[in-house]
């Protein structure tokens, strides 16, 4: 399985059964931008289910279809989701997931540390 991939989205990266997600700088996403993370996060997951700590910094603008599609078909293999930012957005963006009703839990952190912290258990689960 690779360790490290990336579009012109966002970085993944597999460190310690947690999957990275890191948004580069002044990232716009609509609908198709959503389809493609999604679509090459779960190529890069091959199947397995991961804790994921995606770093929504980066995020500029996220459209309400982007978001939907994040909260509905972007939940797949996930078994715990920390987002890490300091941002109105990541607020917005965080309630989103949280409103809905999700098979696992979430949180949002303003620091990677406390976000670690929190998946490091979820991450524990998946490699027994």
């Amino acid at each position: 399985m690779k360790k490290y991939e990336e579009n012109e989205f966002a970085s993944l990266r597999l460190e310690n059964g947690i999957l990275h997600i890191v948004y580069k700088e002044n990232v716009n996403l609509f609908l198709g931008d959503a389809m493609k993370v999604v679509a090459q996060r779960l190529t890069f997951q091959q199947g397995k289910v991961y804790p994921i700590l995606c770093n929504i910094r980066g995020l500029r603008e996220i459209s309400k279809e982007a978001r939907g599609y994040f909260a509905v078909e972007g939940t797949l293999l996930i078994n715990a989701l920390a987002f890490v930012s300091k941002t109105p957005l990541s607020t917005i963006f965080t309630k989103i997931y949280i409103n809905d009703i999700s098979p696992f839990r979430i949180k949002m952190f303003t620091d990677e540390t406390s976000a670690l912290e929190f998946l490091h258990p979820f991450a524990q689960a998946v490699s027994r």
